[in-house]
């Protein structure tokens, strides 16, 4: 999931949501599917104020149907880690390789303990990585309108859990988390020059500090404020731990690690939507502009992706981007043309996908038939 901002009154579709970018405008949900080799397979549009989890259930059946699959496994973040998402995953005889939160209210202690035990994991020699892993069970409650009585109820799944450490993903919290307490310092300093939206995390970090639900700004920005120095030193303790909850109890931890480490190509596929295929800012406003100016971004990534998969190397979309960006012409005279860049990337595109490179000087009839041949 993602979402893309917009700078206009809500509507329908734009509504306000929790933004990835914490901004305060009116947001549309993106909910994308890719494989394994991260190319996209399907998306779809949810109003702004959509929550995540909800989001994953209709676009998969939909993707299922068209492909005519008879079973998936969804890897994903603890965004969309639900119990509604678990249950029907399992009841229709797909599996999921979720993320489990340790930290913060939405941790279980039990797990958490377990995961910062330092008992049952086995590492590397050079000390930047180890797991442990076992067998269990995950309780998840059905709300009365996703059960077939019409009443809540608890459902035992069998799981497995795999957890793990690693000094890259430890020194990359520190590091984010040095960031955030940079803020939260400010925020104690200088409450009224912050708001719910503009304090990016950093509210968790101090103590004596409330907002207002409506208008999102600080409440008696003249109280005595501290840094939560408890919070801190337990948010630390989970550097670089990562806990993975799946169905799948068959598979080997490695199996399922890598697995879940995939997901950065999901993180990417968003990035590279963003900056190299710009589909932001958005200059449309009705539902059906909209839609189409995400088709044409949905299908450049795929092309994009596509011709990373078979194109030596696997260069990054910003390469075949600013490559084939380069690759005009201008006239020269009458019926010539000119193209003056090639390079060796270039190259192998037009060789990945089967047309031939144009030459250096061409005429009108020669680019129109070069663009009906394949070799």
């Amino acid at each position: 999931m993602t979402n893309y901002y917009f700078e206009c009154d809500p509507d329908e579709l734009r509504r306000k949501g929790v933004s990835k970018e914490s901004r305060p405008n009116p947001i549309v949900q993106m909910g994308l599917l890719q494989d394994a080799d991260a190319v996209p397979i399907t998306y779809r549009l949810f109003p702004g104020n959509t929550n995540d989890c909800q989001t994953m259930l209709p676009v998969l059946a939909d993707m299922k149907r068209d492909l005519s699959l008879s079973t998936v496994t969804v890897v994903a973040d603890k965004g969309l880690n639900s119990s509604a998402n678990m249950a029907a995953l399992v009841a229709s005889g797909d599996g999921f390789v979720f993320s489990q939160s340790i930290r913060g209210t939405k941790s279980e202690r039990a797990l958490r303990a377990r995961v910062l035990e330092d008992a049952g994991y086995e590492g590397n020699a050079e000390g930047t990585f180890k797991k442990k892993s076992w067998q269990g069970h995950k309780t998840v409650h059905l709300k009365a309108e996703d059960t077939a009585s019409g009443r809540a109820e608890d459902v035992v799944l069998d799981a497995k859990y795999v957890a793990f450490w690693s000094a890259k993903y430890a020194d990359r919290a520190r590091f984010e988390r040095e960031k955030t307490l940079a803020r939260a310092r400010e925020l104690v300093e200088n409450p009224g020059a912050y708001s719910r939206q503009t304090h990016f995390g950093a509210a968790k970090y101090v103590r004596g500090i409330d907002f207002d639900k409506d208008t999102g700004e600080i409440l008696d920005a003249g109280k005595a404020r501290e840094l939560d120095l408890a919070a801190i030193e337990e948010d630390a303790a989970a550097d670089g731990y990562c806990l993975i909850v799946t169905s799948r109890t068959g598979w080997t931890d490695d199996e399922i690690i890598d697995a879940y480490r995939g997901l950065w190509q999901i993180e990417e596929s968003f990035r590279v939507a963003k900056s190299d295929i710009e589909a932001r800012p958005v200059y449309v406003r009705t539902p059906a502009h909209i839609e189409a100016h995400f088709l044409t971004c949905y299908v450049a990534l795929a092309i994009l992706r596509l011709l990373q998969k078979i194109c030596p190397g696997r260069p990054s979309a910003a390469r075949i981007t600013e490559d084939l960006g380069k690759v005009s012409c201008s006239r020269m005279a009458d019926n010539w043309w000119l193209f003056d860049y090639r390079s060796e990337l270039t190259q192998d595109l037009f060789d990945a996908v089967g047309l031939e490179h144009p030459t250096s000087c061409m005429t009108t009839a020669q680019i129109r038939s070069l663009a009906k041949r394949r070799r």
